[in-house]
């Protein structure tokens, strides 16, 4: 059975193609799951998360939890990922602006230096910024397995500091 999907040019997801196709791959995905697991029971309310790769369907390198890190993480440090897993990064930041014109900035990085150098997330906060201006950001990266990672904020007449730090192992 070919799981290829309706052409690009049917967007109605709602259409009887792609409500097909959806079905066949729910379908493909409970008998692989139900084969590598005989007590599996999967209905239509199951959410499943998968990892794909180019052979097989499997649920071995799923992230099981997060884990929040706040009480043991700060900005412009760096800490190290495991040796044989990746790691999810999902940060919350304030920043704040004390004179107008104030910046604050942080943005995720991650590589074998360290301190790590390549940016490896969007760059957030408050560039000139009005007086007072206060503002919270959500920061998310991948850190390839032993890579080192740190969250940098640099701050100009105003300040950034860690709300909240969770991690996946993947």
């Amino acid at each position: 059975m070919s799981l290829s999907p309706p052409p690009s040019r049917d967007k109605d997801f709602f259409a009887t193609p792609w409500q097909k196709w959806f079905s066949s791959v729910f379908s493909n995905i409970v008998s692989l799951l139900s084969a590598k697991h005989a007590a599996l029971t999967v209905t239509d309310t199951t959410t499943i998360n998968l990892t794909v790769t180019s052979q097989n369907l499997t649920a071995d390198t799923i992230p099981i939890a997060q884990t929040n890190y706040t009480a043991s993480r700060a900005l412009n440090t760096t800490y190290a990922a495991s040796a044989t897993r990746s790691v999810l990064v999902m940060a919350t930041v304030k920043c704040i602006t004390t004179l107008a014109g104030g910046n604050a900035y942080v943005q995720g990085k991650s590589d074998a230096a360290s301190p790590p150098t390549t940016v490896a997330s969007g760059l957030v906060g408050i560039e000139a910024g009005l007086l007072n201006e206060n503002n919270t950001f959500q920061l998310s990266f991948i850190v390839a397995p032993g890579m080192n990672y740190r969250l940098n904020s640099t701050v100009t007449n105003g300040s950034a500091t860690l709300e909240y730090w969770f991690e996946a192992l993947l």
